[in-house]
């Protein structure tokens, strides 16, 4: 449905709008004073009212002689000011053309009708309007920005207020730079988004799709950089479970905040942030800035890395609680060396799931931003090489290999990574804050 506008700069974009509330002679444009209401989709179904009267269907049919041809032609009560109507969606760098509204003239400055007409898609996707977009245009040419899932597409004919409205169901756009993953409404919450998810949609992840190129490239540089602290603190977690089972003393803290030497994993993790704060929002330091406190918090702090913890080194037959060595910590001691593998290993595969889903949380924001589809759930969770696919493969080689205690049975490991993964969704506002 899309086609690069390789001439209209967003300069000629803001005049093409200001034209469409300036002129009476818009495309649509009822010729005989009377109010119109129009609403229609792609695939021939439509309504009009008249001078607020009655809404009655629309006679809609694909109409041979259109160019291209078979576009659904809707036939209005009322005559209107022939003309196209250019239905923009906003993509970076430049607007694309997604669909047509041609009202062709059927007499001397006159239409009756008009034709929706959109790109081809694949026959398992296609919509009636899919036959192709319109390539040259009427003299009397307009544009419009595509709507949103929670205001839709509105077309004014000499802007809002006027005479006539044409409310148009196209394919719901992508959310574009500025909007929320979900498709709701920025200035609420996100709220009124898509009720499933889909290539075009995220209906599960907070937050907004960055609005300019350099916020992208900071929250995407964020975000890898708590990958690397998720792992790294795993790996701490399980040094520390190794030397205690030993019988050895460990500084965990060191290994997981700050060092003396500066290689602490949240050391790290502030140069990586440090680095990339010229190209950042106020916005996005700050909600970095609260996730790195909450994860690197104590274990008295939900979500954070020394809390969660406790799920995974979990069995408490040594009878020796990691705190007593650090207080910041929950969990237990592992009994034996068997019980160490298993604990590490699944501390290891949360920490790979958890990367996994926020790099395919980068992949949308980056394909959203460029005007581009993204399953994000079907990254994160479908197939054997999906994070979830993955972690579902180890899961399934501890279990077989009978070194896991009961409170990691497969019940258990199934609702960490769900838990993994939830907590990700609803993160992701925090690393792709709305502007």
């Amino acid at each position: 449905m899309r086609k690069l506008m390789g001439v209209l700069t967003p300069a000629a974009l803001a005049v093409a709008l200001a034209n469409t509330v300036a002129r009476a002679a818009d495309p649509g444009f009822p010729l005989g004073g009377q109010m119109l209401v129009v609403t229609l989709d792609e695939n021939c179904n439509g309504t009009a009212s008249v001078n607020g009267g009655p809404v009655n269907p629309l006679p809609c049919a694909p109409d041979p002689g259109s160019v291209p041809p078979n576009a659904p032609t809707f036939i209005l009560p009322i005559s209107v000011t022939p003309g196209d109507v250019k239905v923009l969606e906003r993509a970076t760098p430049r607007p694309m053309l997604s669909d047509v509204l041609r009202f062709p003239e059927v007499a001397p400055g006159v239409s009756d009708r008009v034709a929706f007409f959109s790109e081809t898609e694949p026959a398992s996707e296609a919509e009636l309007s899919d036959v192709g977009n319109v390539k040259v245009f009427q003299a009397n040419t307009v544009s419009i920005l595509e709507g949103t899932f929670f205001q839709g597409t509105v077309y004014n004919p000499a802007g809002p207020g006027g005479p006539a409205t044409y409310n148009v169901g196209s394919d719901a756009r992508l959310p574009g730079p500025g909007d929320c993953f979900n498709g709701g409404d920025p200035s609420n919450n996100c709220s009124g988004g898509c009720s499933s998810g889909g290539p075009e949609c995220a209906s599960d992840d907070t937050g907004c799709v960055p609005d300019t190129g350099d916020h992208r490239k900071c929250s995407a540089a964020i975000v890898k950089a708590f990958i690397k602290a998720i792992a790294a603190v795993g790996k701490c977690h399980c040094k520390q479970a190794t030397n205690l089972l030993r019988g050895k003393p460990y500084d965990e803290e060191s290994c997981e905040g700050h060092a003396l030497n500066g290689r602490g994993a949240e050391d790290k993790l502030d140069a990586a942030i440090t680095k990339v704060a010229p190209l950042c929002s106020g916005t996005q330091l700050a909600f970095a800035a609260a996730e790195e406190s909450a994860l690197f918090a104590g274990k008295n702090v939900a979500p954070s890395f020394d809390a969660q913890n406790g799920a995974v080194f979990c069995d408490s037959t040594s009878g020796a609680m990691i705190m007593n060595s650090d207080s910041d910590d929950a969990g237990w001691v592992p009994t034996d060396r068997l019980m160490l593998k298993c604990e590490c290993a699944v501390d290891k595969n949360l920490g790979k799931l958890a990367g996994g889903a926020l790099k395919c949380h980068i992949k949308m924001a980056n394909a959203f931003f460029f005007g581009k589809q993204l399953d994000e759930t079907r990254c994160e969770e479908f197939g054997p090489r999906s994070p979830l696919g993955k972690y579902n493969v180890i899961e399934t080689e501890l279990l077989l290999k009978a070194i896991c205690p009961p409170c990691l049975d497969q019940a258990h490991q199934d609702a960490l990574g769900a838990g993994v993964l939830a907590q990700v969704e609803a993160t992701n506002v925090l690393g792709y804050p709305c502007p």
